[in-house]
């Protein structure tokens, strides 16, 4: 058992076996980490706020202008491997054996 108030410490004890969950995990302790230490730099939590939310937009701004494409731009042949691959994933592969018919 671990006591603490330490988001950073709580967060890293955190069971997530999902790669990605784990990944967002760590980039949020890493975030309240590097916040604790600006705040015993005594910068106030309110401006750490406020920079972590304008890093935030700016980082939004450029993965919808330099790393997203619109899908008016794709070819037939680009949407229809997007949707063998949606098809072919594993939620949807548990209920493949499933009948539709109602029978």
């Amino acid at each position: 058992m671990t006591v603490t108030n330490d988001g950073a410490t709580i967060l890293s004890l955190l069971d997530v076996e999902h790669p990605a969950g784990r990944i967002l995990i760590e980039l949020a302790a890493e975030l309240l980490r590097r916040a604790n230490e600006l705040v015993k730099n005594r910068i106030h939590p309110t401006t750490i706020i406020t920079g972590y939310r304008l890093a935030l937009r700016e980082a939004t701004k450029y993965l919808q202008e330099a790393l997203s494409t619109k899908v008016e731009n794709l070819g037939k042949g680009a949407l229809q491997n997007v949707a063998k691959t949606s098809m072919s994933s594993k939620v949807i592969g548990r209920f493949a054996g499933l009948s539709c018919s109602g029978d």
